[in-house]
């Protein structure tokens, strides 16, 4: 009987390498912009807001509705746990470098985990993941 319980739990909730989901699942809940006089200020009708994305938490493959920052792929610095942030980040070598760094507060209470998002062109998403 011992037996029988120890498969129908292996079976029932397998054991990964990986603690929590494999993907974040987020949605868009502001964005703002860096404007010529310092000051970070609200997009005017964005076409974001409410958009969701979701981010694979080991490979940092970015699938989304839209194109949101030109960037599908970001490099997982920091894989996230109880204690600190998930930390992706991308760069374009170029002639007009460019840079992207996401971080997702995985030490956040409750299933929803806030993130911010700063994408080329100084602009800051921000929203939950879960």
């Amino acid at each position: 009987m011992l037996l029988l319980h120890a498969i129908l739990l292996t079976v029932l909730f397998p054991v990964f390498g990986f603690a929590g989901p494999t993907d974040y699942h987020c949605t868009i809940k502001g964005d703002l912009k860096l404007s010529d006089d310092g000051t970070i200020r609200g997009v005017k009708n964005s076409p974001f807001l409410g958009k969701d994305f979701r981010i694979d938490r080991r490979t940092g493959t970015v699938k989304a509705v839209s194109n949101l920052s030109g960037i599908h792929q970001l490099r997982v610095i920091f894989p996230g746990s109880a204690e600190h942030s998930f930390i992706a980040v991308a760069e374009i070598v170029g002639q007009y470098p460019k840079a992207s760094l996401l971080e997702i507060q995985e030490f956040a209470s409750g299933a929803s985990k806030p993130f911010l998002w700063h994408t080329p062109g100084a602009v800051l998403y921000t929203g939950t993941c879960i």
